[in-house]
């Protein structure tokens, strides 16, 4: 049986004392999460913990391309300032290896962003009592606001401006992110999440009351609806990613091309040589 505060302070002989439950949500936000499921957003948590297990298998083959890719690198760079070799065609291709590198960073960044949320909202549905609900979503503020705040969108928008224009155009890279800061403004209000997480997540305020007048104002439901909305958000840009990925062939032809044709140019060069006479005196 649930004891409320009243009954503790009446157990404790404060019955002419009304109190108001801090930890304790309203019927009403318990509603807007079940109807999440109504328009498409994932509150299962068994397919929750499914897609989470998939992202970790995902950072995993991420990680493993690019330690091979980093070896690459570390040899053309090696070759260039050795002076070994075509320079120029070393250079070259050092531009499509670190590139491809490059992707694998950008789409291992944004899995590992998704995971934390996805395991925040795992904890935040399979919650078993208000106390609980209310304590977990502070979190929620805090990730949300990271994203906000310290414009980690905007650096991933950065980082795929500066992929060459055959994988993306820039026209079409403007209207995507367009779109996506406009999902981001209504996630969530950034003053009221700045203080949430500035006093009672990655930072603790020394004030009792301080601390619970902010925990009057996490909203469980909130919380997940916006969590639920940031991996949405992370999908719509991971699909844009691996758009760009299957892309990465181009550059490999282009290379390719180039290489073909500067072979030729050295096997011309070497005909010429095997021809030459010295002109007698």
């Amino acid at each position: 049986m649930k004891r409320t505060v009243k009954d503790l302070a009446k157990q404790a002989g404060f019955e002419a004392f009304a109190y108001d439950e801090i930890f304790e949500l309203q019927s009403s936000e318990m509603e807007i999460v079940e109807k999440l499921s109504n328009i498409g957003v994932c509150t299962n948590i068994e397919e929750l913990r499914n897609n989470l297990e998939l992202a970790g298998k995902r950072c995993t083959l991420y990680a493993g391309l690019m330690e091979l890719f980093t070896d690459g690198i570390d040899k053309a760079k090696h070759d260039i300032e050795s002076n070994v070799g075509d320079t120029y065609a070393i250079e070259r291709w050092l531009t499509v290896i670190q590139t491809h590198y490059n992707v694998y960073e950008l789409m291992g960044f944004l899995t590992l962003l998704q995971m934390d949320a996805m395991t925040t909202i795992i904890c935040l549905l399979q919650a078993i009592n208000d106390t609980e609900r209310i304590m977990l979503s502070k979190h929620a503020y805090t990730i949300m606001y990271e994203a906000k705040q310290n414009d980690l969108f905007k650096k991933v928008s950065a980082e795929m401006h500066k992929y060459p224009d055959d994988l993306v155009a820039r026209a079409e890279l403007n209207v995507f992110w367009k779109d996506i800061k406009a999902i981001l403004n209504k996630m969530m209000d950034t003053k009221e999440a700045k203080e949430i997480r500035n006093n009672l997540d990655a930072h603790k305020n020394q004030s009792f009351t301080t601390q619970i007048s902010f925990y009057k104002k996490c909203d469980w439901s909130r919380s997940v609806v916006g969590l639920s909305m940031f991996v949405i958000l992370i999908e719509k840009i991971q699909i844009f990613m691996e758009i760009i990925h299957h892309k990465i062939d181009i550059l490999y032809n282009q290379y390719r091309a180039f290489m073909e044709d500067r072979i030729k140019q050295y096997e011309e060069i070497l005909r010429q040589l095997r021809e030459y006479k010295e002109p007698t005196k």
